[in-house]
This record gives C-alpha cells, structure tokens and sequence, in this order.
C-alpha cells in the first residue's frame, strides 16, 4: 500500500552470484529475503496470476533459530515487521538502497 517502499526495494540490487540455492519442501529456493520479496511483489505486480506461491519468501524469511518460517504458526504482526524490517535493512546495507528503511 506504500507505492514509493515497494518501488524503491523492487529495484534493489541482489547480487544473484552469492545467493545460495537450498531445497525446502521439495523445491529448490534462492535464500535471499530482498529477492523472495521482490519476486513475490514483482508477480504480484507485473502478472496476471491470480495466486502467487509465497513459499520462496517463507522459506527466506527465517525465524530466531535460523529456521524457516512455520506458515502454520500465527505471530504478532508489529513483531514480524520490525524483523522484516531489520533483516532488510541488513542485507541492503552495501547498496544503494541502503537508507530505505
């Protein structure tokens, strides 16, 4: 519902050579939280699906113990989004997007 964030964080730099490719659930999945949310937002935006599999992004975003997130577990979203938050800042640290948090 932030035009400018989602824009802005669509058109950050990943670095694709450094991401590593892990299997969970029986796919293959690039463990980088700003590219599993870009590419989630960028089918949400761009496709004219009428679903877009979340699981990349679950499996990027992982909880205190380094572990996927449990999509059947409920959590507080004030708490989800200051980690969001947190973990994107982390990882545009070194581009050019660094101050959009």
């Amino acid at each position: 519902m932030v035009p400018q964030f989602r824009y802005l964080l669509l058109k950050a730099f990943v670095d694709h050579s450094k991401i590593e490719v892990k299997e969970w659930r029986n796919k293959k999945h690039m463990d980088n939280l700003v590219y599993q949310f870009q590419r989630l937002f960028g089918y949400l935006e761009l496709s004219e699906r009428d679903t877009v599999d979340g699981t990349g992004f679950c499996f990027a975003y992982k909880d205190h113990d380094g572990e996927p997130t449990k999509i059947s577990v409920q959590c507080d979203c004030q708490e989800f989004l200051n980690i969001f938050f947190d973990r994107v800042e982390t990882q545009l640290a070194d581009t050019s997007q660094k101050y959009l948090i």
